[in-house]
């Protein structure tokens, strides 16, 4: 469509000319401006292979402009990539084992060798009986350190391991706040049932969320992936075992840290077809399913000509949602006495008008040297959850995009604020503006939990260490619904009101004497 002003065809403007002179010097002020416009965000294409210390392609390897990791690439088979890049920024190469590569973009062409990253070969790594040294393992473990999980701000540990250890994918399988993702280390191993590792804090098991955790309190993550951890926690640990060990205090001063991190987050229009193609696609289902028999199409060309799309993805999701991350830390002591802690705050809305997730979380950590060789500690870890779930976004993409959300106005006189929306025209899915009207008031979720942990080492000769630990590990969890009475359609509606609460609670306790 062309807009502009039009006027009649006698119409004259009474408007003063310009000055001749003065619109010479801007037609050049413009033209002196081209080459730096021009210049400014240049970008070119880089191309290149990557290789490792033997001369061999690899495969996978992060390539990205500095500072943008969401504009990397990665090689492929052959170890070649390629990626557009603004001139004379520094491309960053980095590859899990290998040490990261910062070259800046003056060629077209850029071939690297990375080096294998050996340092970190004497570090000590939890391996579910004990410790050793990187260089003395046999089996097949993963070690991630804490500071790289913080990185992103995740609301939980999990999340902040994608990409981060080989072999150990992360996934969210649900996009409501609070939702924990699928940690997958050896494969999927049932259909319907868990796949996820068992969580091992400080020695001590604690099922399979991820939530209980604030990622700040934490010192490193090993991640068990063969078979032998099966021999230490049993059949729990059939699908891997991920050993978390938590910040202790140090010898030295006391030090006290404050940080916070708010962020936006973006959940992208998949792109669902709109109402003309809907009835494209109806109309060729119908007509396969009836051969020749075109008077029983559902929509005319005439209705499709003048449909209206609905975009149910614009009408409930929103654009960006807020999540706040903020933690208080402290730790120090000396030979003898030992501390530290941490209280943790995160928020994170829902993608939709409803929904939230919030937690407080704390640790507390004491460790008493009577000896060097005799070290008594206790850990303990308090946390609250609150949340409001929404509906998952599948009815979104599954919706009618022919139907309109609500119903004429006429048509509303009467109803409740539930029952004026629009029943589906060509399926069975319930209006997802209904149903996120209903998720407002009818779910609150409250969980307190605690986990502690005692323990008593005593070091005896030169290379025997006996440990004792006790844990506990409780949470309750309330949950309050509100179903209200609705009537859209005799499949889709609520006849009475209904109120009702529910309560549970668990606990454990592990004692190991090793």
């Amino acid at each position: 469509m062309i807009k502009g002003i039009f006027y009649p065809e006698n119409y004259q403007l009474n408007t003063p000319m310009l000055n001749t002179r003065k619109l010479s010097s801007i037609i050049i002020i413009l033209i002196l401006m081209l080459p730096g416009l021009s210049l400014y965000a240049q970008t070119t294409k880089i191309t290149g292979k990557i290789l490792d210390e033997n001369n061999l392609p690899l495969v996978g390897v992060n390539v990205y402009p500095k500072g943008a990791t969401d504009q990397g690439t990665i090689s492929n088979l052959d170890g070649e990539y390629a990626i557009e890049i603004e001139l004379n920024s520094t491309l960053v190469f980095s590859y899990i084992g290998y040490k990261i590569l910062e070259l800046e973009a003056t060629s077209p062409t850029i071939n690297v060798s990375l080096e294998v990253e050996s340092v970190g070969l004497e570090e000590v790594v939890a391996i579910g009986y004990g410790s050793v040294r990187k260089k003395d393992l046999s089996s097949s473990i993963s070690v991630v350190a804490g500071d790289n999980i913080t990185k992103t701000a995740p609301g939980n540990f999990a999340r902040g391991l994608q990409g981060l250890a080989a072999g150990v994918q992360v996934y969210n399988t649900d996009g409501r706040p609070g939702s924990t993702p699928t940690i997958v280390i050896r494969g999927a191993t049932s259909i319907s049932g868990n796949s996820n590792p068992i969580i091992v804090v400080d020695g001590i098991p604690v099922g399979f969320n991820a939530n209980q955790l604030n990622p700040e309190d934490i010192e490193s993550v090993s991640i068990l992936k063969d078979a032998s951890a099966t021999a230490i926690y049993g059949t729990q640990a059939a699908n891997g075992v991920m050993l978390v060990t938590t910040k202790k205090g140090k010898m030295g001063q006391s030090n006290f840290n404050v940080s916070a991190n708010y962020g936006l987050q973006q959940l992208r229009n998949p792109g669902v077809a709109g109402a003309e193609e809907y009835m494209l696609i109806q109309n060729l289902k119908r007509y396969n399913e009836r051969p020749g028999r075109g008077e029983y199409q559902l929509f005319s060309e005439e209705e499709i000509a003048n449909a209206l799309t609905t975009d149910w993805w614009d009408e409930v999701i929103r654009p960006l949602s807020p999540k706040i991350n903020a933690n208080m830390g402290f730790d120090g002591g000396s030979r003898k006495f030992r501390y530290s802690g941490n209280v943790g705050y995160f928020h994170q809305e829902s993608q939709m008008d409803a929904g939230h997730w919030d937690k407080i979380t704390a640790r507390f950590n004491t460790e008493y040297h009577f000896t060097d060789n005799i070290k008594f500690g206790q850990n303990f870890y308090p946390r609250v959850e609150s949340w409001k779930n929404t509906n998952d976004i599948w009815d979104l993409i599954s919706m009618d995009p022919t139907t309109s959300v609500y119903l004429p106005e006429e048509e509303q006189v009467g109803k409740n604020q539930y029952s004026i929306f629009q029943r589906s025209y060509n399926n069975d899915v319930w209006n997802p503006m209904g149903n996120l009207e209903r998720s407002k008031v009818n779910n609150n979720n409250l969980l307190i939990g605690m986990q502690t942990n005692t323990y008593l080492n005593i070091r005896f000769l030169k290379d025997f260490i006996f440990n004792s630990q006790l844990g506990l590990n409780f949470n309750s969890v309330m949950a309050d619904r509100y179903n209200p009475e609705f009537f859209i359609h005799t499949r889709e509606s609520n006849e009475e009101s209904s109120v009702s609460r529910s309560a549970d609670n668990f606990y454990s306790f592990v004692s190991n004497n090793t």
